[in-house]
């Protein structure tokens, strides 16, 4: 028994999504989707190219209001809530595009992801830079994502697969409840989402973690549960071994994982 599951047996869900639904027009990109992601868990978010993925990490994170249902996170509601918010409830997201400061050096983008949720942060009459703490919990998360030698270099000098480490540094640094990655291994080379792989493993350990992936190998190995969508829509729903030999998920995938 994976820990996804383990916890979902002792464990209230951490996130919950009831019914969620958001629809464009005519169109309902997300058509009542509901799904449990306990403390602890792996679950990663699959599916075909306009399945709904992005649009249900939209409707969690707050940057789309949902056309119906709602999200509990913790056993509160946070539905409709603004982004801001919900970060700040302990929600942090990678996105699709690499999302750093390309001109500041790796240090100072995640000193600033260190100093946004710091208790003292709009302290007056104090400079930032004597926050307590700051430098040490910096120098943490550099280390985490393997980065320690680069500290110094500007964030648009970075690998472009340094660069996707350095966004998953930015959401670490913000001491997250639930990490929420968006295709974190997209435009990677093999060696690149192979050192992705195991960077999630790594610092995924202690947390919940909620991915969007294509890569199979990836989903396959990091995930304990994974939620298939299809024309946003659920499909499927269950362990990496049941999506794996499920035929719904096979035609799909229009012959599958092989």
């Amino acid at each position: 028994m994976g820990q996804g599951e383990t916890n979902a047996v002792n464990d209230k869900p951490l996130l919950q999504a009831e019914k969620l639904t958001r629809s464009f027009g005519q169109l309902a990109a997300v058509q009542e989707v509901s799904f449990r992601v306990h403390k602890g868990e792996r679950r990663a978010i699959i599916g075909p190219n306009g399945a709904g993925k992005t649009t249900l990490f939209n409707l969690i994170t707050g940057k789309l209001p949902p056309s119906a249902g709602r999200i509990l996170f913790g056993g509160r509601e946070i539905t409709g809530l603004s982004p801001h918010v919900i970060s700040q409830r302990g929600l942090a997201r990678s996105f699709q595009l690499t999302n750093i400061f390309m001109d500041l050096s790796v240090y100072e983008n995640v000193w600033l992801a260190v100093q946004s949720r710091h208790p003292k942060r709009t302290a007056l009459l104090r400079s930032a830079r004597r926050l307590d703490g700051l430098d040490e919990k910096t120098r943490r998360v550099l280390e985490e994502i393997g980065l320690t030698e680069h500290a110094e270099t500007v964030a648009k000098a970075l690998s472009y697969g340094d660069q996707r480490h350095l966004e998953i540094g930015l959401a670490l640094a913000t001491e997250p409840q639930l990490l929420l990655l968006d295709e974190p291994t997209s435009g990677m080379s093999p060696v690149e989402t192979r050192k992705t792989i195991e960077l999630i493993q790594s610092v995924s350990k202690g947390l919940t973690l909620l991915l969007i992936e294509h890569d199979m190998d990836v989903v396959m190995t990091v995930s304990d549960r994974i939620l298939v969508m299809h024309y946003g829509q659920v499909l499927a729903d269950g362990t990496p071994d049941e999506i794996e030999k499920n035929q719904a998920v096979q035609e799909a995938y229009l012959g599958g994982f092989e």
